[in-house]
């Protein structure tokens, strides 16, 4: 009988080894001492929050390697994996989808390489360990909420090259500096609204919670 029970216990640990990986879409994907490499040729797909097919095992995920060759980062892709503390996206990702990295408590840091040009609605809300992120030149949209309820992020730096947007002590704006697009969580203090603006968006201020005062310009029509 032990050696019946020993004999059932390795298999369960080989399945459970064996099912650290699969496809996805038209990639494959695995996981190996804590990373989960996603790799293949195209679009990542769009997943319904914690439908990821590794969304099991995100509790021991620590880093993610989305390799060359991926195009895009699917929808809720990495929702709430709050071990994760390293993200390394490839030169062929264009976008990053809705809720992509939302809630990813652990996650200091995100180089967003400059082929990206769009980031989804909430893609890194609720990434309460991020500190800084700079927008590349390319980047041409930005949903709402995409940088909202950080609450440790000091500034939102953008590459001065960009066409789109721009920023001012550490405070996302569109190119013009008519709209303000997100205030980092982090900020605090007094806030005077530059007299450019026109317009504030969606969720600019939400989760800001260290604010005192904002004056709001009569420029102000939205």
């Amino acid at each position: 009988m032990k050696k019946f029970f020993i004999t059932l216990l390795g298999l369960f640990i080989a399945f459970g080894a064996f099912a650290q990986s699969g496809t996805t879409g038209n990639l494959t994907w695995t996981i190996s001492d804590g990373t989960l490499t996603i790799s293949g040729t195209g679009a990542m797909p769009d997943y319904a929050t914690s439908t990821a097919p590794w969304n099991s095992y995100k509790s021991s995920i620590t880093a993610a390697v989305v390799s060359e060759g991926v195009t895009s980062i699917g929808r809720a892709a990495f929702y709430f994996c709050n071990s994760l503390t390293s993200v390394t996206i490839g030169s062929d990702v264009t976008s990053i989808g809705v809720g992509a990295f939302r809630g990813c408590n652990s996650l200091a840091s995100i180089t967003i390489p400059s082929s990206v040009t769009s980031i989804g609605f909430d893609a890194f809300e609720y990434c309460n360990s991020l500190t800084s992120v700079t927008i590349p030149a390319g980047v041409t949209n930005i949903e709402e909420g995409a940088f909202s309820g950080c609450s440790a992020l000091t500034a939102i730096n953008v590459n001065a090259a960009n066409g789109a947007y721009s920023s001012v002590d550490g405070i996302l704006y569109d190119k013009t500096q008519t709209t303000l697009v997100q205030c980092p969580g982090a900020k605090s203090g007094a806030f005077t609204i530059p007299g450019s603006v026109t317009n504030i968006g969606v969720g600019a201020f939400f989760g800001c919670s260290g604010l005192t005062s904002v004056t709001i310009p009569n420029s102000v029509t939205n």
